[in-house]
């Protein structure tokens, strides 16, 4: 069986690294995706069809007149244009609607307007450190610190670089042959979701969630509320944005780390 996964580690650049490498790159994908859509949406005519292939064409001669541009990585242009395509793919197949240009900071997930792909691994690599610090090789810049010192569970794949509330990240994703599971001969648990109770399951054990989460969440409505009475595009309207989408982070961190917590200790209960 082929496993895949992928890690997310918390990326610790110099500034060096973050203005020459990070910050650039992420600007060229950016303004590359923004511009293949705009021509796929303007210039297109019938039987004079713009497809992935001919941009890519495009791009290769856009790169030795562009300097920013020959900057990057070009795989991690030929990534954005790859993505843009799937996206038109997921559009014309009535899967998604039309993909919408990236803003810097904006967006979600693999349309954020702050990441990047990169998927040559002959310019990719991970190594420790030492007990809590880890390194991934990024294409020009060479390697790169990290917090955590997860080790890969097989041969590295590739690596997208994102950034949210002020911190960038890497998830590197990895696959490897794995024997097959065999099927558990222990009874099974359900599982219900409540309001006043977490999850209550069949064997008696109930979960409850502990009051960060009414705390933090409070914190956010104080924060939206400030936010809105703000001048938009002030200095303290973006100080504002800034602690709301470091409050999102903090909430999706505990979230995640409970659940986890939650999932280990019943699975360990119910081996019993």
């Amino acid at each position: 069986m082929l496993r895949q996964r992928a890690y997310v580690y918390r990326l610790e650049p110099t500034a060096a690294q973050q203005e020459t490498f990070l910050a650039q790159t992420a600007g060229a994908c950016r303004a590359l995706y923004k511009l293949a859509l705009e021509q796929r949406s303007l210039y297109w005519r019938p039987g004079r069809g713009i497809t992935l292939k001919s941009q890519s064409h495009e791009l290769t001669e856009l790169r030795d007149q562009v300097d920013w541009l020959k900057a990057a990585p070009v795989h991690a242009l030929q990534s954005a244009l790859k993505d843009l395509d799937s996206a038109l793919r997921n559009f014309f197949a009535g899967r998604a609607s039309y993909p919408r240009f990236k803003g810097k900071g904006k967006g979600k997930g693999k349309g954020k307007g702050d990441g990047f792909h990169l998927k040559d691994k002959a310019y990719l690599g991970f190594k420790r450190l030492n007990r809590n610090k880890g390194a991934v090789r990024l294409p020009k810049i060479g390697w790169v610190k990290l917090r955590g010192v997860r080790l890969l569970g097989g041969e590295l794949r590739n690596v997208t670089i994102t950034r949210r509330a002020g911190h960038g990240y890497a998830a590197i994703a990895w696959q490897a042959e794995v024997a097959d599971p065999t099927p558990s001969g222990l009874p099974p648990v359900g599982i219900d979701r409540g309001v006043a109770i977490f999850a209550a399951c069949s064997s008696g054990a109930t979960y409850v969630a502990p009051p960060f989460f009414k705390r933090i969440e409070k914190k956010l409505a104080n924060a939206s509320r400030k936010l809105a009475r703000q001048v938009k595009g002030c200095a303290n309207w973006r100080k504002t944005k800034a602690r709301i989408a470091r409050l999102h982070v903090k909430a999706a961190n505990a979230r995640r780390d409970f659940l986890h917590q939650t999932s280990a200790m019943q699975g360990r209960a119910s081996s019993q």
